[in-house]
């Protein structure tokens, strides 16, 4: 193979013509893949993809028609004899491919590449200038340069995997920060195609309650966290992306599953999936749960399918960083990030603090402010290293984080099941995920009784109130309020259970359960019920 690029390089560099330097890189390929059959399919597609004709291209006017140099699947290239001289020529050309596509009403998660054989320059197209608009004037669109590269002797040996990332994805991916975010983040094709399919359909169904609610709650939530906070459509379905995008990408790291199907795509997002690895808690009712009501995600499905596909191509194996930090870091506002105060450790600083450690078999760690994870993905990795038999389970239960964002806690769920990464094929009992939803910094709601000071929570934005003892053990609150959710779905539109059945569920967790505080969870019941029922349930369990 290195000879074969060595002696491409040389011809190449000393080819004048667009024409000639392109007819080498197609012979090159031929002479790299020339026993894999798929890969020739995909090398005579391309070379029959030249001079692809474009329509629609509104130029002056009028409507121009173009011939992309090459168009093929997702992928249109334009070749230069010197992208030095003629870069914004080959930026030019790529606009009005792109618009040409878009006005014809063709799909548009495109790679765009201009090259001249030598030089490569990936782009994407920056969401903004397009979406939302029904006709496109190439002159209004911002490309932005998500990956480049440059051949010569000393990278000859790096040619053909960067060739393979974008032409062909024959084999599998690295899983860095950089990958991630190149494939994921705001300028990749992936997100352009799902975001805009997301905004079309929530323009339709902005005023379903279900969705409604879980907005309204979720700017709420956001404007206390924040202080002050501006929300917006955009902002809403963006999170949703990143918490659709994560939860996918837990699931490929601890099941493997190189396809992951229809079904198990709504098996993941509603969270059911991830019992039978015995994690018990990954999947919360959150902000971002309405995506997997079935008819909704019956609309949303190919976008959803895209993530998975994408996400297939990486191997996760052996990842020892916060691989998620960067698409999370450029998706997220960063003045919105700012004003609340969060700035994110970069992974070297935190591997090198973990390093420095001398962590015991049995230390707990807490994270308050952790993120993305990048601390606690830095803990997880020096465990292991000094305590190479210790279990998931016991990880599980040391470590620690706490975050004021929801899709901080989501993501973070998923660099810690990452860190863990084949632990989990060993795992023999539930291990719940000690990441959690709260400001640190600033204690619960309370309200004074004439007995004690008592905690309170909402549903559907009615307090109740809960003895302190519901806190006492974490595990069983979160059991109560899962029993209570449990009882109003099967008691939907149906007459409540009774009282002593639902203690009676309860003790089963809580042998010496006081009724008086089976009585504060059934009222939490009725509530759930009410609020199901009137179709403003998709979050109260989680808050």
């Amino acid at each position: 193979m290195q000879k074969e690029i060595k002696k491409y390089l040389l011809d190449v560099s000393h080819s004048n013509t667009e024409e000639a330097k392109k007819l080498l890189f197609i012979t090159l390929l031929s002479q790299l893949f020339k026993k894999d059959e798929a890969a020739k399919e995909i090398i005579s597609q391309l070379s029959r993809g030249a001079e692809q004709t474009i329509l629609n291209i509104p130029i002056g006017g009028r409507l121009k028609t173009g011939r992309a140099d090459t168009q093929y699947r997702r992928v249109i290239i334009e070749f230069e004899n010197d992208l030095a001289k003629t870069k914004a020529h080959a930026e030019d050309q790529l606009k009005e491919y792109f618009a040409g596509n878009w006005n014809s009403g063709k799909p548009y998660d495109y790679v765009l590449i201009s090259t001249d054989c030598i030089r490569w320059i990936i782009y994407g197209v920056t969401p903004e200038s397009y979406l939302g608009k029904e006709q496109l004037n190439p002159r209004e669109l911002e490309l932005k340069v998500v990956d480049h590269f440059v051949l010569n002797d000393l990278k000859t040996d790096e040619f053909f995997p960067f060739i393979d990332r974008y032409l062909f994805r024959f084999e599998k991916q690295v899983p860095t920060l950089e990958n991630i975010q190149i494939d994921f983040g705001e300028s990749s094709p992936l997100f352009m195609n799902v975001i805009g399919a997301m905004k079309a359909f929530y323009k339709e169904h902005s005023s379903d309650p279900e969705i409604s609610t879980a907005y309204d709650e979720w700017n709420k939530f956001l404007s206390v966290a924040y202080g002050s906070f501006h929300a917006s459509d955009n902002i809403f379905l963006v999170h949703t992306y990143l918490s659709v995008f994560s939860k996918l990408l837990a699931y490929a790291v601890i099941s493997h599953d190189a396809f992951i199907d229809d079904e198990e795509i709504l098996e993941v997002l509603k969270g059911k999936i991830f019992d039978k690895f015995h994690i018990e808690n990954f999947v919360e009712n959150d902000f971002y749960r309405w995506i997997s009501n079935e008819s909704f995600y019956k609309q949303l499905r190919p976008q959803l399918r895209k993530i998975a596909t994408a996400i297939s191509d990486y191997d996760f194996s052996n990842v020892k960083s916060d691989i998620l930090k960067g698409v999370y870091q450029e998706l997220i506002d960063l003045e919105t990030r700012h004003a609340l105060g969060e700035y994110y450790t970069p992974d070297w600083l935190c591997q090198q603090v973990a390093e420095h450690l001398d962590f015991k078999r049995d230390s707990s760690v807490l994270d308050p402010a952790c993120g993305s994870g990048s601390i606690i993905m830095a803990v997880v990795t020096r465990m292991k290293q000094l305590h190479p038999d210790i279990t998931a389970e016991e990880l599980a239960s040391q470590i620690q984080g706490i975050d004021i964002h929801p899709l901080s806690v989501q993501i973070a769920k998923t660099t810690l099941l990452i860190g863990f990464g084949n632990m989990l094929r060993n795992v023999k009992r539930p291990i719940q995920l000690k990441i959690f939803l709260a400001n640190s910094i600033i204690s619960p709601q309370t309200a004074v009784t004439m007995f004690d000071t008592e905690f309170q929570v909402k549903v559907d934005n009615q307090l109740y109130d809960l003895q302190k003892g519901a806190f006492d053990n974490p595990g069983f609150y979160d059991y109560a309020i899962s029993v209570a959710d449990h009882f109003a779905d099967i008691t939907l539109n149906k007459k409540p259970e009774s009282e002593q059945v639902f203690y009676n569920n309860l003790k089963k967790a809580n042998p010496k359960l006081d009724a008086l505080l089976s009585e504060d969870f059934y009222k939490i019941y009725l509530a759930l019920k009410k609020a199901k029922e009137e179709g403003r349930d998709s979050i109260w369990k989680f808050i």
